[in-house]
């Protein structure tokens, strides 16, 4: 069995987390109520199954249960699907105090064994001991930094009320792909016809709405420009597409 780290927040409760194999993981159940999420059998159908496990856990009767938890990256897309106006507060939580508690200390607890503890009378110990807690330390902070534009892409996205331009997309998104080629992936991906209008099907799922700008040609011709707008959930999806 897994061992259980419990994180508790005033506005969230509890939420448990484990590591399995050498992965964060978060208890799907405990997120989906933080997150106001009523349905989590639903919520876990829309996830990656590759970050999806199933682990023995103690409920609060004592009893051994088997709970599902998920990884970061499945934590995002349940964030997602939440309609919870503090749903940026959870992922600033998560993402300031949970992830670096654990991976400053590199484990759920700051000691497992205390037979493990340093003998900071011997100075080659403790010297070891200093030296392994700042490896620890830079390890942390370097996997930090390459996480930070993922988690700023998150908390963006989520703060998001309304539908964006394209443009906005895609420097939203931070693939070093620009408009016109953003453009050009969608048509090329059937989500866009060849004027960039969003086929009707993508409209409906609530990816995009559509706009209409009128303007005149040199030559005094009214003519109308088809423009789509994409809402909170369409920049997740191109997310995962272009991540595909």
């Amino acid at each position: 069995m897994n061992e259980i780290k419990i994180f508790e927040n005033p506005e969230f409760g509890k939420v448990r987390t484990a590591e399995i194999n050498n992965e964060i993981m978060f208890c799907l159940i405990d997120v989906c109520k933080a997150l106001d999420i009523t349905n989590a059998s639903n919520c876990r159908s829309r996830l990656k199954d590759d970050g999806v496990c199933n682990t023995e856990v103690i409920d609060s009767v004592g009893r051994l249960q088997l709970t599902t938890f998920i990884n970061e990256s499945n934590l995002y897309r349940v964030i997602f699907q939440s309609r919870k106006p503090s749903a940026v507060k959870f992922t600033d939580w998560v993402t300031t105090e949970v992830l670096p508690s654990i991976r400053k200390t590199g484990q759920y607890s700051i000691v497992k064994d205390l037979s493990n503890i340093p003998n900071f009378r011997n100075p080659a110990e403790a010297a070891r001991a200093w030296a392994d807690q700042y490896d620890r330390a830079d390890k942390a902070e370097e996997i930090l930094s390459k996480e930070k534009p993922k988690i700023e892409f998150y908390n963006t996205v989520v703060e998001s009320k309304d539908a964006v331009e394209m443009s906005a997309v895609a420097k939203l998104l931070n693939k070093k792909i620009g408009r016109n080629n953003l453009f050009q992936f969608l048509r090329e991906k059937k989500v866009l016809r060849e004027n960039n209008e969003p086929y009707q099907e993508y409209i409906d799922r609530g990816w995009f709405r559509v706009i209409e700008q009128k303007y005149t040609t040199p030559e005094g011709e009214i003519k109308i420009n088809i423009k789509p707008l994409v809402y909170q959930k369409g920049i997740e999806k191109i997310n995962r597409m272009l991540e595909a």
